[in-house]
């Protein structure tokens, strides 16, 4: 699922089709972590890659994706586990936060700004190392 969560549509004319099926990789992602532990334990066995198909793909491929994007971050770092504020911290340390800073700014749907902002509360409880 991950290697289609990265797919590159890049800077050339998007497919319809490859937008479609990051959508529903997303989708199926969320699903997965919102459902069950497992999901979220393994996620956090391949956070890297997590954080980076979801900061890559917040704000450039679709609203839905974003909403996504915005949906399993929060059950992530919402997660009471130590894996979890292992995720949060390394999510709070990328250009994640600022990207959901912008989608606040710009979120037309009221629902969406108020998950931004409850993610963005959970990220800011986590405090980098200086």
């Amino acid at each position: 699922m991950l290697n289609l969560v990265n797919t590159n549509i890049g800077c050339q004319r998007s497919s319809s089709v490859a937008i479609q099926a990051i959508e529903v990789a997303f989708r199926q992602l969320r699903l997965l972590v919102s459902s069950s532990m497992r999901g979220c334990q393994a996620a956090f066995v391949q956070s890297s890659s997590v954080i980076s198909a979801l900061g890559a793909k917040l704000l450039r491929v679709s609203e839905a994706c974003t909403e996504s994007a915005i949906a399993i971050l929060t059950v992530l770092c919402g997660n009471q586990s130590d894996s979890a504020m292992d995720f949060c911290k390394a999510v709070s340390e990328t250009s994640i936060p600022s990207k959901l800073v912008v989608v606040l700014q710009v979120a037309s749907k009221e629902s969406t700004k108020g998950r931004v902002a409850r993610l963005l509360r959970l990220l800011g409880q986590q405090k980098p190392n200086p």
